[in-house]
């Protein structure tokens, strides 16, 4: 997964994807108690990774980064870095400030149904 991260024209993405599927075949294909805490491990690390490309745009330009977080992808199933995240329940990712920022943005402005396919509800945040 590491090659695919670092080849990706859209890494974060990929480092989001990466973490998401690890953290799934840990849930559920783990033969072995080690063999899923190696896959948390990974899927931390993909997160962190993530955290640390985001975190890098975000100094450099906070208004471009917030368009990272809803530009679709086609690498990554037509899905947005926001939604990989969520999905993920990477939750270090989600509470970046830069994050927590873009969130109040288009929850505010009524977008995120169309960007992210998430919407809150009485019962938290469900997938439209």
């Amino acid at each position: 997964m590491f090659v695919c991260c670092v080849q990706s024209r859209d890494c974060m993405s990929a480092a989001l994807a990466a973490s998401k599927i690890l953290k799934k075949l840990a849930e559920e294909g783990a033969e072995e108690e080690d063999e899923a805490e190696e896959m948390r491990e990974l899927a931390n690390h993909y997160e962190r990774h993530a955290i640390g490309v985001f975190s890098e745009c975000h100094c450099c330009d906070e208004e471009r980064a917030q368009r990272l977080l809803i530009r679709i992808s086609s690498s990554w199933g037509q899905t947005t870095c926001l939604r990989l995240a969520l999905e993920a329940d990477d939750k270090s990712f989600v509470a970046h400030s830069g994050v927590q920022v873009g969130q109040r943005s288009l929850w505010g402005s009524g977008r995120s149904k169309v960007t992210l396919g998430f919407r809150w509800s009485s019962n938290g945040l469900n997938c439209c």
